[in-house]
């Protein structure tokens, strides 16, 4: 993982669903990915799903529930 800092347009798409942490995870299938991390003890602490935003360098968007579990499972292989 890596520091990399977050566009604008990603920020957006956290900040519409009331959120403000995230953590970069890298590339995948031709998107920078930014996952959900809370950013502090009052951000939104548990939001559902796996909730990632993709951003494939003009434009970003927030995974689908399914895209958000093959991003863990790319990211995050099971033993």
């Amino acid at each position: 993982m890596n520091n990399k800092e977050a566009p604008e347009r990603v920020l957006a798409e956290f900040h519409k669903w009331g959120m403000r942490g995230y953590k970069y995870l890298g590339q995948w299938n031709g998107y920078d990915v930014w996952i959900f991390s809370p950013a502090d003890r009052f951000d939104v602490q548990y939001f559902g799903g796996v909730f990632c935003v993709l951003d494939d360098g003009e434009h970003a968007r927030g995974s689908s529930c399914k895209e958000g579990y093959e991003i863990l499972d790319f990211f995050y292989p099971k033993p």
